[in-house]
């Protein structure tokens, strides 16, 4: 029902102010809907690679090659691995290298997801089990036992990629900015288009009516049919009957 209807309102003046608030209420939840899902989709992870071990070169005999990287649990790595003769891949820990190279330890700990032993091409992705410093070594001595052994020396090239959840707070503030303005201006337009426009058009047809021209010849009468006392225009506000 129309919230400014009384006993002189207009009836199709009540139904047109009626559609407009539902349209523009209509509008606006469809907007922030479309932000809402926006901002949730900008909330989702960004799922980033990075290069973090790239080296290509050779490996002599009875020796190695060891590269380190940070790595926090959670995060995958990729490791692209190709040498022309046998040689061990591993991934260890921290301590585990510290082991590796001391000749006196009899055992060293691998990520055994990380190590393949007596490869000359292999693809390696390893699920990091815990945060810290990991080593990547390209071994060409008797070590392990169980491993390759050295004939001479290795031509090697080996990639190490990590990907992890990308810092996107940043870009998910820029594109909630960006996404705000934008909104804000649609609501704006919608605004006018749906609200004021339709009522200046109401305003000129209304003055262009008989129903609402002012009569000056005469004064306030009452309405011969309903008896509704009208104090201007031609017809009478609650029956329409023609006055003057």
């Amino acid at each position: 029902m129309c919230a400014h209807r009384n006993l002189y309102a207009n009836p199709l003046e009540c139904q047109s102010v009626e559609m407009t608030g539902y349209r523009y209420r209509s509008f606006v939840v469809g907007v922030l809907t479309l932000n809402l899902i926006v901002l949730l989709s900008l909330a989702q992870p960004v799922m980033a690679d990075e290069t973090v071990i790239q080296k290509a070169g050779t490996v002599s005999e009875g020796d190695y090659y060891a590269d380190s990287f940070i790595g926090s649990f959670g995060e995958t790595i990729t490791i692209v691995f190709e040498s022309d003769e046998d040689v061990d891949l591993i991934l260890t820990s921290f301590e585990g290298y510290n082991d590796y190279r001391d000749p006196g330890e009899e055992y060293f700990m691998t990520y055994s997801r990380g190590t393949s032993l007596k490869v000359k091409q292999t693809t390696l992705d390893v699920f990091l089990p815990v945060d810290g410093v990991y080593y990547v070594i390209v071994d060409n001595t008797d070590l392990p036992s169980t491993g390759a052994m050295p004939t001479g020396n290795v031509s090697y090239s080996i990639e190490v990629t990590m990907t992890g959840e990308a810092d996107t707070l940043g870009v998910t503030l820029i594109a909630c900015g960006v996404t705000t303005a934008i909104v804000l201006i649609v609501i704006i337009a919608a605004v006018y288009v749906y609200m004021i426009r339709p009522r200046q058009k109401e305003r000129a047809e209304k003055a262009e009516s008989p129903l609402y021209q002012m009569s000056k010849s005469t004064g306030p009468m009452n309405c011969p049919a309903c008896g509704t006392y009208s104090t201007y225009g031609t017809y009478c506000p609650k029956c329409q009957r023609r006055l003057r």
